[in-house]
């Protein structure tokens, strides 16, 4: 009887073979089919979240501002990686109707939350020419410019906002980037005549006196703080907000003290 001859490199062939082939079953067992049940699940749903997102679009458009329509908008487009998509049929859009003040709105506000602040800008002039009574095309060309470096046009644009009687929420944020601006430049006298003209506006409003003295304090008029919240702290009608306006000018006289100490100090050595 004659011998089996088995070459020596069978036994590792069949091993080898015998991994291929259950990591290829494995792999087959890994990824089940997904039932047709399952796909059109996921294509209803997908439909019902365009529904949702078309009309958070068409709220947008109604009243064009920045807000929640303008979030939820965003955010279904970053998810499905459509936003340039859906930012070039805006451009179309506003190419074919030159007039369609409320797209350039959107768009506008699209391109400024991208930080395009570029595209932002030019989109927001055309706006406001197409929108001469809207405030907030104004205001919002100004926040722009400000992102661009260009505090002088932007104190403009955020003036001829204030010229067209926007609403009261409105009006204090536009009052404070404008005085932010004034701050930051060094143009106090400005500033200072700014926040006569936005107290004067709201006479009596404890609020809105709160807002100048914290923004004073944001941007180190420190001084001018102080004074404004030890006015606070005498004429508030409310105890509570009368001790909490008093803590917050003491907290502030220490580092004033020290910096009129230091300023008279330099003046002596000179």
């Amino acid at each position: 009887m004659k011998s089996l001859k088995i070459n020596s490199r069978q036994p590792i062939d069949v091993v080898l073979f015998c991994v291929v082939a259950l990591s290829i079953c494995q792999l087959g067992f890994a990824v089940p089919h997904r039932s047709d049940a399952a796909v059109a699940s996921d294509d209803a749903s997908e439909v019902r979240l365009q529904r949702v997102n078309d009309k958070y679009l068409q709220l947008l458009k109604r009243t064009p501002r920045a807000g929640t329509s303008l979030d939820k908008v965003y955010a279904f487009h970053v998810d499905r990686g459509t936003l340039n998509d859906f930012l070039d049929s805006l451009h179309k859009a506003v190419k074919t109707t030159p007039d369609d003040d409320k797209t350039l709105m959107v768009l506008g506000m699209f391109e400024m939350r991208r930080g395009n602040d570029v595209a932002a800008r030019e989109v927001f002039e055309l706006a406001e020419k197409a929108r001469p009574d809207d405030s907030v095309a104004s205001w919002y060309l100004g926040n722009t410019l400000v992102a661009l470096g260009e505090p002088v046009q932007a104190t403009m644009a955020f003036e001829r906002a204030l010229t067209k009687k926007p609403a009261r929420a409105d009006a204090l944020e536009i009052y404070q980037a404008l005085g932010r601006i004034y701050q930051r430049n060094h143009q106090l006298q400005k500033a200072l005549d700014l926040w006569q003209r936005f107290e004067t506006a709201y006479p009596g409003d404890e609020r809105v006196q709160e807002r100048i003295a914290t923004i004073l304090v944001d941007e180190n008029d420190l001084p001018g703080a102080l004074a404004r919240f030890s006015k606070l702290a005498k004429e508030s009608d409310d105890p509570y907000r009368r001790t909490e306006f008093g803590i917050r000018a003491a907290d502030l006289q220490m580092p004033v003290s020290y910096t009129h100490l230091r300023a008279h100090e330099t003046r002596h050595d000179l």
